[in-house]
């Protein structure tokens, strides 16, 4: 299951099942769920991997200088 949290009130994306395929990404199950419930996701490829700029219209440094996306 995945699931989107911006804030303990604000969630864009419903818990959701997502099907993760052998060898996906975190990134690449996120770009499918996103897709599903045409949710923005803003994201660019960097030396270390893909970065999420921002999901939902919230963006890195929206919420302060140490704000952005994480996983876990």
């Amino acid at each position: 299951k995945l699931s989107i949290i911006i804030s303990s009130s604000n969630k864009p994306l419903p818990t959701t099942e997502i099907e993760v395929k052998n060898g996906d990404t975190v990134y690449e199950v996120l770009k499918r769920a996103t897709k599903k419930y045409d949710i923005e996701l803003s994201a660019r490829n960097t030396d270390m991997g893909v970065y999420v700029e921002g999901i939902a219209g919230l963006y890195e440094f929206d919420k302060g200088p140490k704000s952005g996306w994480m996983y876990r």
